[in-house]
């Protein structure tokens, strides 16, 4: 008998009514509701065993609803927690994989508004967008770059602008005030020499503006060394004969280098000529080549009084002049235009300096890429 029924309950399902049987026996198992008020299913059959004798067979759906039940229930509070913990967990998931694109709106407002010093912050994980946080940081500090050294050729133009415009100024101003033609031609005069020193200061200012942004556009080649050094040391022939200065020239037969021609002309130019001008008159200037691991070494010295470790620490900027330059006429720029230039070249220069010995500058320039 199943569980919780009495044979009362059991006398109630009673036996069909004749030619019952035949559909019980091709529907098989009947359902009876419990008299009680429970929510049992008895699936029973019975079957004549003849008299008043009947077999009854049938078991009960209680534990299997309710086993149901419980799984219902289960399911449904489970259904709630995961519904409530997927939501949750999407949100932050979405707002954690969002998280770059924020950043990376928020600094192009920030650049937008005029702050090229801004960048976007790499996050943990998220690999391909760390790639284009890479690279779009790149592009600002390029940009920074840009503007900066535009920013910085402006300021420097307008500083240096101020001097020959004024000795313009003076020359035209005397012009006007005198009808001698003598005057006249004098103030022209100065006036042209005036704008050729504009049109140098701006040339040279653009250029290592251009050098140091990295948008100069090099024309390298194989260059011989001993040929350049040597028409150099011709050029300067009448200047260094003027100051009684003696050129000395050492480098290695089939030298060569691979760079600009026209930029590593005017570097070593301008070398040269600082060694001439703030050597010691009647000293020595020496201009030696040799190659070094990595590429080739050119250094220009002088016996000349030195220069402080002071000014040595600002002599490459622009404009800027020590106290022995302030006597000669010169931009400032020249030792400014030859950092560029070699930077550009992906070598460098540097200066070592003492009172007893003079000053001497060591250019580097790599080797070729092929080698």
């Amino acid at each position: 008998m199943p569980v919780g029924w009495n044979p009362s309950e059991l006398a109630a399902l009673g036996c069909p009514a004749p030619g019952f049987w035949g559909t019980l026996a091709k529907q098989g198992f009947k359902r009876h509701r419990s008299a009680q008020p429970r929510r049992d299913l008895l699936h029973y059959t019975c079957a004549n065993l003849g008299g008043r004798a009947r077999l009854i067979v049938g078991f009960s759906e209680g534990r299997r609803s309710d086993y149901l039940e419980d799984l219902v229930e289960i399911f449904n509070s489970y259904l709630i927690w995961a519904l409530v913990l997927g939501l949750g967990g999407g949100i932050l998931f979405s707002r954690r994989a969002l998280a770059p694109l924020r950043d990376l709106t928020a600094t192009v407002t920030e650049v937008a508004a005029g702050d090229v010093a801004a960048r976007v912050p790499l996050r943990s994980g998220n690999t391909e967008l760390n790639e284009l946080v890479v690279q779009f940081n790149g592009m600002l500090a390029r940009i920074e770059q840009l503007v900066v050294a535009m920013r910085d050729a402006l300021d420097n133009v307008a500083h240096d602008l101020r001097t020959p415009l004024s000795c313009m100024r003076i020359s035209i101003e005397r012009a006007l005030r005198t009808s001698d033609v003598a005057l006249l031609k004098e103030a022209l005069l100065d006036c042209a020499e005036e704008t050729e020193r504009i049109q140098a200061m701006v040339t040279a200012t653009m250029n290592i503006s251009e050098a140091e942004s990295g948008l100069m556009q090099l024309e390298p080649d194989l260059i011989d060394l001993g040929a350049l050094l040597t028409e150099i040391v011709e050029l300067f022939e009448y200047a260094s004969a003027e100051r009684q200065v003696l050129i000395k020239l050492e480098v290695p037969e089939g030298l060569s280098v691979w760079a600009d021609p026209v930029k590593l002309r005017q570097m070593l130019m301008n070398l040269v000529d600082n060694a001439i001008k703030y050597g010691r008159p009647g000293g020595r200037v020496g201009l030696a080549a040799r190659p070094q691991e990595g590429g080739v070494v050119i250094e220009v010295s002088d016996d000349g009084p030195g220069i402080t470790p002071q000014e040595i620490e600002r002599i490459f900027e622009r404009l800027y002049r020590g106290d022995a330059s302030r006597c000669t006429r010169g931009l400032g720029l020249g030792l400014a235009l030859v950092r560029a230039y070699a930077q550009a070249h992906g070598g460098s220069v540097r200066v070592v300096s003492s009172a007893d010995f003079g000053s001497t500058f060591t250019l580097f320039l790599p080797e070729p890429p092929c080698s």
